[in-house]
């Protein structure tokens, strides 16, 4: 699994980008997480634990996207 970063100064100039490779045996654990703003805004997240860090990733797809995600995942650390 590859993690790729990219951070914007302002909204159209990419300022950097960081890529790190993980390797499936070093993925703890896999989840989901639901994030409100205000009142009726919501934001489904992929959540990833690997090697003392927590990354979360937000989906365009809504919660049937992290959940797709979460299978896939679980599927390349069962299989390795």
């Amino acid at each position: 699994m590859i993690k790729i970063e990219t951070q914007k100064l302002l909204w159209f100039i990419d300022n950097s980008v960081s890529a790190i490779s993980l390797t499936p045996r070093s993925i703890s654990s896999v989840g989901y997480s639901l994030s409100r703003s205000l009142v009726i805004f919501k934001s489904h997240y992929f959540e990833l634990v690997s090697s003392g860090f927590t990354t979360l990733v937000k989906s365009e797809n809504g919660k049937d996207g992290v959940y797709k995600t979460i299978n896939c995942a679980t599927h390349i650390t069962q299989t390795v």
